[in-house]
């Protein structure tokens, strides 16, 4: 399975940001909306400490809900888990 396939099967309530579906790439940017209201910098720090690795979208100049996550790993399936599964425990 292609790693993009993989983000799209596993991204649950996770959405692509503004609900497109990206071309194909190495990075996509997903919307966590559904999960939690935090900003992506605090968002990404609490999944960090979860041992889950994304990029805020401050970084790139937005205040959206969204964070980057590169697709380009070689088991991105247990990747995208850990991050379905991270991100649900998150209390806010």
């Amino acid at each position: 399975m292609d790693n993009f396939e993989i983000v799209e099967k596993y991204m649950d309530s996770l959405r692509f940001y503004t609900n497109k579906k990206p071309y194909p790439a190495t990075v996509v940017f997903l919307n966590y909306s559904e999960y939690s209201s935090l900003g992506s910098v605090e968002i990404s720090e609490t999944l960090y400490k979860k041992g889950v690795s994304v990029i805020p979208a401050k970084m790139f100049g937005s205040d959206n809900t969204c964070f980057r996550v590169a697709y380009t790993r070689k088991n991105l399936k247990n990747s995208m888990k850990a991050l379905i599964s991270a991100i649900k425990s998150i209390k806010n």
